[in-house]
């Protein structure tokens, strides 16, 4: 993705020259050592769904402050740009590297998920990823926001398996209200 010694995104239809972009340098800093403290399957794992769930808030604009000012950043206001395009790709870079931390992070996933601990991770979100963020695990309209319904589906999971290694057998419901499915993805009428 990104060539320190030369200071160069890599990835994409071309080549970037990172020079005045210390930040995104830092950013890949940070993931080679997220990727010595929890190792490269947990980290890319991780940096896929954060990748998923940027993605999601950008088709549905509803967070995109920091793409949209480091896009600022490399072409002003001009609109129209190459989807494929390294400053596209760079511009998400940095969310997705914050994001993926807290994915990677036992620790994180657990405040997440936890009531109390709950506003410091969204804290967390807001200060690293995205500044307008809110954490709204509730259906509207049987949209699930996907940060929400990612790490809520990952706990179900896990403890689905826990109670299967137990000898369990208790069906999990996936949904907050009846006939409101959290893992059903967002399709368009």
């Amino acid at each position: 993705m990104i060539c320190l010694r030369h200071r160069r995104w890599t990835t994409g239809l071309g080549q970037l020259d990172l020079t005045g972009h210390e930040d995104v340098i830092r950013a890949n800093m940070q993931y080679r050592k997220l990727i010595r403290q929890y190792g490269r399957a947990a980290v890319s794992g991780a940096l896929t769904q954060a990748n998923t769930i940027l993605r999601e808030w950008a088709e549905r604009r509803s967070y995109r402050t920091r793409v949209d000012q480091r896009m600022v950043r490399f072409h002003g206001r001009q609109s129209k740009v190459d989807k494929e395009g390294p400053t596209l790709l760079t511009s998400y870079y940095i969310p997705a590297v914050a994001l993926t931390r807290l994915f990677a992070s036992p620790g994180w996933k657990a405040l997440a998920l936890n009531p109390v601990g709950n506003t410091e991770f969204v804290a967390e979100v807001r200060r690293t990823v995205e500044p307008r963020y809110v954490w709204d695990p509730r259906p509207h309209y049987r949209y699930v926001e996907p940060l929400a319904r990612t790490l809520l589906l990952q706990e179900r999971e896990h403890d689905a398996t826990s109670a299967g290694r137990r000898g369990e057998y208790d069906v999990l419901e996936l949904s907050s209200r009846p006939g409101e499915a959290m893992n059903e993805p967002y399709r368009r009428s």
